[in-house]
């Protein structure tokens, strides 16, 4: 029997926004080297991170802290990091004001220049450093390939995590729905299904059946620890925010992340 995984993981998003590739982007070791060669030469008096979902809230947070500059976040959406509960944007915001964090939400990026970003309404603001982390899309390899897609991009995986009979796909480049639960996009999530994965392989080894996967962080529960800076961090699951003690839950965060490097490095 002849299997393959699709798990390339996933790219950049523009949506097709003029100069956005300009941006420095922080999804690759290769550009966050560029975007901290950038900060410690050049010194930006106004730095815009575009996208307040978790990446843009734990990067605003730790600027303020390492660098004297004006940070400004910018958002599409009516609120910060929209696919958390409203409990957890609103204590999000606390967080970024108290920093000095100045918030645009329900606002659209037209255009990015090399020294100021063009909004939608016809606004301008000028910015010496812009930070894309506005959404991320499937590889055009898996663009390409010829399996059922969600949205004509990210490949349909079935309980089985897979995309036809002995295809499978996970973690990024995946769209995963499980009785009405879709599963998020974080490590969590992908280390979880390439875990379930490989004990799947082995039963298919074995000749037994595989087993049906089961979402831990999906889209309408989500669970994250969300760094805020000076050594701290806050934890959701669901609705619930749990913010102490705070550096208790970063030290946690911490020694996750640093797990997930020395496994993948």
């Amino acid at each position: 029997m002849t299997l393959a995984i699709i798990a390339t993981g996933a790219v950049q998003n523009y949506f097709g926004i003029l100069g956005a590739d300009r941006t420095f982007s922080v999804n690759t070791l290769e550009g966050i080297m560029k975007a901290r060669d950038f900060l410690e030469r050049r010194k930006p008096d106004k730095i815009a991170i575009i996208g307040a979902g978790l990446t843009g809230i734990e990067i605003a947070c730790n600027l303020t802290e390492s660098i004297a500059a004006s940070i400004y976040l910018v958002e599409t959406k009516t609120r910060l990091i929209p696919q958390f509960s409203e409990n957890v944007s609103s204590m999000i915001e606390k967080t970024l004001s108290e920093k000095g964090v100045k918030t645009l939400v329900s606002t659209k990026v037209q255009e990015i220049e090399e020294d100021r970003i063009i909004l939608s309404d016809g606004r301008s603001m000028e910015c010496d450093m812009a930070i894309w982390t506005a959404g991320i899309k499937p590889c055009d390899l898996v663009q390409s390939l010829p399996f059922a897609k969600w949205r004509d991009e990210w490949i349909l995986a079935d309980p089985y995590l897979r995309a036809s009979e002995n295809i499978f796909a996970l973690g990024d480049n995946a769209w995963i729905d499980i009785d009405g639960k879709v599963a998020s996009k974080t490590a969590v999530e992908a280390e979880r299904q390439a875990r379930h994965m490989a004990a799947n392989l082995a039963r298919l080894a074995e000749g037994k059946n595989l087993k049906r996967y089961s979402i831990l962080a999906s889209t309408d529960s989500q669970v994250a620890l969300i760094s805020i800076g000076r050594e701290c961090a806050v934890g959701v699951y669901g609705d619930m925010c749990v913010t102490m003690p705070t550096k208790l839950i970063r030290a946690l965060k911490y020694w996750i992340d640093k797990s997930f490097i020395q496994r993948f490095k």
